[in-house]
């Protein structure tokens, strides 16, 4: 059997063939592009979605680590609250602020370590912010829970 050299093989869709192949596949771009769009479409919205939902996170974590910090600056337990609540709400009213229906008096919880506002001990800060998604329609949680803790000086006094 003589071989035949390299350069006289021709591919399977030459010639006649390449004719029915070509015939058979029009309109292959058009539904591949229809299946494939919506798909792309829906990347492109989850992507949109989890940079809002990561700058929510971001967002309300600052709130929470300012409250926990201005609770622990308050002169007593009388004061940390309010305080903490004061710098929570100057920091989810800004303008880049994303969260919805925000009440400071529900969407904050304010503890410490021990019990009682004491010297050398801990205040938690809990902030609860339900952020707007925009109508992406996508089925994602919508509530961002942050906490911090900061420590009470041990070398001061603490009012009553």
């Amino acid at each position: 059997m003589k071989s035949r050299p390299v350069h006289e093989f021709r591919s399977v869709f030459s010639g006649k063939h390449a004719r029915r192949s070509r015939a058979a596949s029009r309109g292959a771009v058009a539904i591949e592009l229809v299946l494939v769009a919506p798909a792309v479409v829906f990347l492109l919205l989850l992507g949109v979605a989890g940079g809002r939902l990561s700058g929510a996170q971001a967002l309300v974590d600052d709130a929470a680590v300012s409250g926990a910090r201005a609770a622990s600056l308050a002169p007593g337990p009388a004061e940390a609250l309010p305080a903490a609540l004061t710098a929570i709400d100057a920091d989810l009213q800004a303008p880049s602020a994303e969260c919805a229906d925000f009440n400071p008096q529900t969407d904050v919880s304010l503890t410490t370590n021990p019990p009682g506002f004491q010297a050398g001990g801990t205040v938690t800060v809990t902030v609860t912010c339900d952020f707007a998604n925009s109508g992406l329609g996508l089925p994602i949680d919508n509530t961002v829970t942050e906490s911090s803790t900061a420590p009470i000086d041990p070398y001061r006094s603490v009012g009553t």
